[in-house]
């Protein structure tokens, strides 16, 4: 998880909207509880949406976007930065590195960081809502649907976590040795000229590999019988008809 929501969200309640998949939900109501407890947050509303009904207002704005780019030509991030500003006046690019690999957003391990101090909470993909309050130290109150009644959840397991701890950075990995001769074997040849030397630059790594170049399509006319694959008649073994051809004398 990135740190955005430690440099965005500094009111005294929120409201958070998201999707509904269990390792994701599991991980924010931690993330979340852990704001209330160190002080950040008092109250926190989470609202998963209904499984098979997730579509909502960002997905507009994704559309939005996926129109811009379908008709422009994008061989680099800058370009895709561009795709999304020139999509409509409601998309805003938040990049979290730049194309010459300088990191702008620092990622924090939250999953490991979290893990001892908050229990997992079972069948979470079956609740859709929950509360989180500084008045009651450790508790999320959880219910299935609005109508619902109210569950009280202890989520804390011993010691609340300290305010001024925070989980290690976790540094970008960079692109493996095979995937940066891959992109330079197989992708450079798509890109615009002046996006060459930026998204599949030449490799400063060994390749370490044989490439699996695949051979290349025959063009010619002359591919003999036994290479087509022959329908088979399901009542005689033979080619040349089928079994409806039977049926039909």
């Amino acid at each position: 998880m990135s740190d955005l929501c430690l440099q965005c969200q500094k009111n005294s309640s929120a409201i958070v909207r998201s999707t509904n998949t269990s390792v994701e939900n599991q991980s924010l109501v931690s993330l979340l509880m852990w704001r209330v407890l160190t002080g950040r947050n008092k109250t926190i509303t989470i609202s998963f949406l209904p499984t098979g009904h997730t579509k909502f207002s960002p997905d507009w704005c994704f559309g939005l976007i996926k129109q811009r780019f379908r008709r422009t030509e994008v061989g680099c991030l800058n370009d895709i930065a561009d795709v999304v500003e020139q999509s409509a006046s409601v998309n805003t690019v938040q990049l979290v590195g730049t194309q010459e690999g300088e990191q702008l957003v620092e990622f924090h391990d939250w999953t490991g960081f979290l893990a001892p101090f908050f229990n997992r909470i079972k069948s979470i993909k079956k609740l859709h809502h929950f509360i989180i309050d500084s008045s009651y130290q450790g508790i999320v109150k959880v219910k299935e649907t609005s109508g619902s009644s109210v569950t009280d959840l202890n989520l804390l397991k011993n010691d609340k976590p300290s305010r001024n701890d925070l989980p290690p950075l976790v540094a970008p990995r960079g692109l493996s040795a095979e995937r940066q001769w891959y992109l330079y074997d197989r992708i450079r040849q798509f890109c615009p000229e002046s996006c060459k030397n930026t998204t599949c630059p030449l490799p400063v790594v060994p390749r370490l590999f044989t490439p699996n170049v695949s051979p290349e399509p025959s063009t010619t006319a002359d591919t003999t019988i036994s290479q087509v694959r022959r329908r088979i008649c399901g009542k005689c073994g033979q080619t040349g008809h089928n079994r409806r051809s039977f049926l039909q004398t």
